[in-house]
């Protein structure tokens, strides 16, 4: 729940950048990228109802604002956005949404001492990832964390890497805030001058407000110690970072009582360009971590929550992909073993852009496992550009969800057609035409719903 200590953070954070910008003006110069828009939104089914389902009109009025920096002592990329949606029908209140991205790294010594200062706000969080995805089942998140980052040479090709790290969740409406401490040791050869091998401890204490001491429910106070290698290749056509490790966690269940759990802390990543028109990604992970921890970097990608062409990263999918909620976290205070992986292939056929992936997980909680899942699912889009004004696309998106206590299964299905018109070099009209189904084995959660959304946007760039 909101406390005094997110406007704390909030005004902290604000103040450091100010005080960053005036110092570093003479130095450096930073850019500001800006978009405004404004789009119309109708729904045949603006409650995603099973039945007795409204249409609804929305206008949504939009704005973000990218600013970048990059200067010898100070670099910073801060992003902001905000989207008002006026709801007509009255099935739906009317909502804002604002998000907020922002990394500040001051560069006390260049390239031995680094103080990083993040602060990551939205909406994209779910209140119970499995109810349905509509707009009243999301939740404000807001992390913020802040300390610094040493890195000595000790060798000619040896590095000391120390890092310390205050993380502060706290959320709108799930009792998961929560404060975590974090310290790293570590010892970084290069190998040569495009890859690195690492050893490294990492420890953390996780305390949260609302301390439930019930195993039913999480929320219970833990520490963990993470031991892994880390290998790490960064060539023009291949990139691989490869960890290896083990995770071990210790929760306090009150009246002086122990318990612990440990598993893997493994991922392998690969980014391979086979050629001018082609590439292949591969991720795949076996984790066993905490699921609150997943908010801290929620949106690195990107850093700017905006729309378009500002910052918009996020997840693997279409335009967003499928509605169902950033599924990847559940907002509890729960440890879990996550393994699974990613596929994404890229190809340029004459002139049109395609873009397909599958992935796989599987999730296994160690206190509520009402969330124990698994996921599959593929993606798939074109992008066809008519002339030098005018893009469209399409693309499709489906995602099947089995919980495994009552065996429930979620079949979500997501098709869009997209188009683009370039009126001017700053002014972008934009279309698209969505069709999602969510098929589900509980009762009241299946729903169809048709959306078509126009508009336009005007940038800066």
């Amino acid at each position: 729940m909101y406390n005094y200590k997110l406007t704390c953070y909030k005004f902290l954070l604000v103040f450091l950048v100010l005080y960053f910008l005036i110092g570093s003006l003479a130095q450096a110069a930073w850019k500001f990228n800006w978009e405004a828009g404004v789009f119309l939104e109708h729904s045949d089914n603006i409650g995603r109802a099973d039945t007795d389902e409204d249409d609804g009109t929305v206008l949504e009025p939009r704005v973000a604002i990218l600013a970048i920096h990059e200067g010898p002592r100070l670099d910073a990329e801060i992003g902001v956005a905000n989207e008002y949606r006026d709801h007509s029908s009255g099935v739906i209140g009317s909502n804002n949404n604002f998000n907020l991205d922002g990394v500040v790294d001051w560069k006390i010594m260049p390239n031995l001492l680094v103080w990083t200062f993040e602060d990551h706000f939205g909406s994209e969080f779910p209140v119970d990832i499995r109810d349905s995805p509509d707009e009243e089942n999301r939740q404000d998140v807001n992390t913020f964390l802040t300390g610094p980052t040493f890195t000595p040479r000790i060798f000619s090709r040896t590095n000391l890497l120390l890092e310390g790290r205050y993380i502060n969740t706290e959320a709108e409406e799930t009792d998961i805030d929560n404060d975590r401490l974090q310290g790293k040791i570590g010892i970084q050869r290069d190998l040569t001058p495009n890859s690195s091998i690492s050893i490294n401890y990492l420890y953390e204490d996780t305390d949260f407000d609302e301390d439930t001491l019930d195993p039913t429910i999480g929320n219970i106070d833990f520490d963990r110690d993470n031991y892994f290698l880390e290998y790490n290749l960064a060539r023009r056509s291949l990139d691989i970072r490869a960890v290896v490790g083990y995770s071990e966690i210790e929760r306090d269940e009150g009246a002086n009582r122990k318990s612990e759990g440990g598993g893997g802390n493994n991922l392998l990543s690969i980014s391979y360009v086979i050629n001018s028109t082609s590439s292949l990604s591969l991720t795949a992970y076996d984790q066993f971590t905490d699921t609150t921890s997943d908010s801290s970097t929620n949106g690195e990608a990107g850093l700017g929550g905006g729309f378009g062409g500002i910052g918009s990263g996020g997840s693997t999918g279409v335009a967003g992909g499928i509605d169902v909620g950033d599924i990847a976290m559940d907002v509890t205070g729960d440890t879990v073993d996550t393994e699974g992986f990613v596929i994404d292939y890229s190809k340029r056929f004459s002139r049109i852009e395609s873009s397909f992936s599958y992935f796989q997980s599987d999730d296994d909680h160690d206190l509520v496992n009402i969330n124990d899942r698994e996921t599959n699912g593929g993606t798939i889009s074109f992008e066809l550009p008519l002339n030098g004004t005018t893009t469209i696309g399409l693309a499709s998106e489906y995602r099947e969800t089995e919980f495994d206590v009552d065996s429930r299964e979620d079949e979500d299905f997501l098709i869009m057609l997209s188009g683009e018109y370039h009126a001017r070099r700053n002014l972008v009209f934009e279309s698209t035409l969505e069709y999602q189904e969510k098929d589900s084995d509980a009762v009241g959660e299946d729903f169809d719903e048709l959306v078509a959304r126009i508009g336009f946007v005007y940038t800066n760039f």
